[in-house]
């Protein structure tokens, strides 16, 4: 067991539709796959924590955080 269980099959199940965002906030290919690379590393940093707040306190639908990690990113 490590502190990444998981994340692949997250990252897996939701690829498609943070691409297509990553692609809109962006507005070319080279861009959005920056914006959703910098969204994935901040995520898998954190994923220790997210998994948790998952188990206990959820967080809606599971493609909801690496959206506002996108959104947060493209801000900046």
């Amino acid at each position: 067991m490590t502190g990444f269980d998981g994340f692949r099959e997250f990252v897996e199940t939701h690829n498609g539709a943070w691409s297509r965002l990553a692609f809109v906030l962006a507005g070319n290919h080279t861009a959005a796959e920056d914006l959703l690379q910098t969204a994935l590393f901040k995520a898998a940093k954190s994923w220790h924590r997210i998994r948790r707040y998952e188990q206990t306190a959820g967080l809606g639908p599971p493609g909801d955080l690496p959206r506002r990690h996108l959104a947060v990113a493209q801000a900046r």
